[in-house]
C-alpha cells in the first residue's frame, strides 16, 4: 500500500467514527479505499474512494443489493467526506437487521 493511501485509510476511519458512523470500517483494496460495514456477518460496501493521484480520489456509492454508483464527485478526502456524509447519508445508515 502506498503512503498516502495508508493516511487516506487512518484518516477516512477516524473521521467517520468521530462523526458516530462506529458501525462502518475502511480497507484498502488496490487504490481504492472501501468503506464497509458487517450484515449478517459479511462484508458490506458501501462507498469507493478511487484514488486518482497522491491527494484526488472519485467516489461511488454502493447500494444494499451491491450495485456500485459512479458520483460526478471527485476531490480529495477533506472535500469528500463531508458530500458522502450529507448528500449521500443514505448509504452510510445502519440497516434493519432482520
Amino acid at each position: 500500500m502506498n503512503f498516502s493511501l495508508y493516511l487516506g485509510h487512518t484518516f477516512l476511519q477516524r473521521t467517520l467514527h468521530s462523526m458516530q458512523f462506529t458501525h462502518l470500517f475502511v480497507r484498502v483494496k488496490l487504490k481504492q479505499l472501501v468503506v464497509y460495514s458487517i450484515e449478517d456477518g459479511k462484508e458490506a460496501p458501501r462507498a469507493i474512494f478511487t484514488q486518482l493521484d497522491r491527494h484526488e480520489y472519485t467516489l461511488k456509492i454502493v447500494g444494499p443489493k451491491g450495485t456500485h454508483q459512479l458520483t460526478p464527485f471527485v476531490g480529495t478526502l477533506a472535500e469528500l467526506i463531508p458530500i458522502l456524509t450529507t448528500k449521500l447519508h443514505f448509504v452510510l445508515v445502519r440497516w434493519i437487521e432482520h
